[in-house]
C-alpha cells in the first residue's frame, strides 16, 4: 500500500489498504481518485498534478504546511482554511484567514473561543486573547 502510494498508483493503494482494513486511508483515496476522475472529465487533463489533488495528497502524507501552501498558491483561502478546520487546527486556519484577510476570520475566532470556554479551556482562550 505504501509502494503503490508512494508511486502513485491512487487506485490500487486504496485497494490495499482496504485490503489491510485501514478504511480511513481507503476511504480518504477512494475521494481523492473520484476528484481526480472529475477533473480529468472536466479539463481532459492529467489530474495527478492538478493542485487539489496534490493537496489533498500532502495532506495524506501529514505535509499540512504544503498542502496549505499548494491552495494558497491557487488563490483557495477558504480551501486552506477547511483543511486546517477539518484537522482541528483552528488556530492555524484563523491565522490562514487573517493573513489573507477573509471575511470569515471574526466569526472563526468567536467561534473557537465559544469552544475552547465550552470545553474548559479558558488558559488558551485567554491566550488567544491576548494576542489580538
Amino acid at each position: 500500500s505504501e509502494a503503490a502510494l508512494a508511486a502513485e498508483e491512487l487506485q490500487v493503494a486504496e485497494r490495499c489498504y482496504a485490503a489491510v482494513g485501514d478504511a480511513a486511508k481507503a476511504r480518504y483515496l477512494h475521494k481523492i481518485v473520484n476528484m481526480m476522475a472529475e477533473i480529468e472529465a472536466e479539463t481532459g487533463q492529467v489530474a495527478l498534478t492538478h493542485f487539489r489533488v496534490q493537496a489533498k495528497l500532502a495532506v495524506l502524507n501529514k505535509q499540512f504546511k504544503k498542502a496549505e501552501l499548494l491552495l494558497l498558491q491557487h488563490g483557495q483561502v477558504e480551501e486552506a482554511m477547511e483543511m486546517w478546520n477539518e484537522l482541528h487546527k483552528y488556530e492555524e486556519s484563523i491565522a490562514v484567514g487573517e493573513a489573507n484577510h477573509h471575511p470569515a476570520v471574526a466569526q472563526l475566532k468567536e467561534n473557537y473561543t465559544n469552544w475552547l470556554l465550552d470545553t474548559h479551556q479558558e488558559d488558551v482562550a485567554a491566550q488567544l486573547k491576548e494576542r489580538e
